[in-house]
């Protein structure tokens, strides 16, 4: 719930763009006991959707959160491309998007940020970095001119009621 009534309607601003957030959340449970893994979360949203943000067309964005099986929840961030954002994608990176979690692809930046969220999940699903990007616990495809990026984050099983929770945690 925390995280949906952060994001739910919030207003971003990127460079000179701005963006409104609308959540769609069908997941009924926990993602975090602790407020670490709360903020690595936050981390990789905040670059997932800052990036959203910089290349929207229509200043708007969908975050979706899904439970996928009981032990894993899909986070999917969408935005309409605008056209030369489109076209560099596919002339840098083709259609095997999942480069761009690699790092060292980037317009204007380092390339770091994609590369972190990819360490952060891998981290979370205990996988290696390599793996979350290749087995798609991550990544992107460019749809009709629709940026989908997305990652997999494991669900909280609360199967020991002694393990202490933290009051900011999901």
């Amino acid at each position: 719930d925390d995280f949906v009534r952060k994001w739910s309607g919030a207003l971003l601003q990127e460079h000179d763009t701005h963006a409104r957030i609308t959540v769609g959340c069908d997941f009924e449970g926990s993602v975090t006991n602790r407020c670490l893994e709360t903020s690595a979360i936050d981390r990789v949203l905040y670059n997932f959707l800052n990036n959203a943000t910089r290349f929207t067309s229509d200043e708007e964005i969908s975050l979706t959160i899904t439970q996928v099986n009981p032990e894993l929840v899909r986070w999917v961030i969408s935005n309409r491309t605008k056209a030369e954002h489109g076209a560099w994608l596919r002339a840098e990176v083709g259609a095997e998007l999942k480069a761009l979690f690699a790092g060292g692809i980037s317009v204007g930046g380092q390339g770091l940020g994609l590369t972190n969220c990819a360490d952060f999940v891998a981290a979370s699903c205990g996988v290696t970095t390599k793996a979350a990007i290749d087995e798609g616990y991550l990544g992107a495809r460019l749809i009709d001119e629709t940026y989908h990026a997305w990652f997999h984050w494991p669900a909280y099983l609360d199967t020991d009621p002694s393990i202490p929770r933290c009051k900011c945690a999901n």
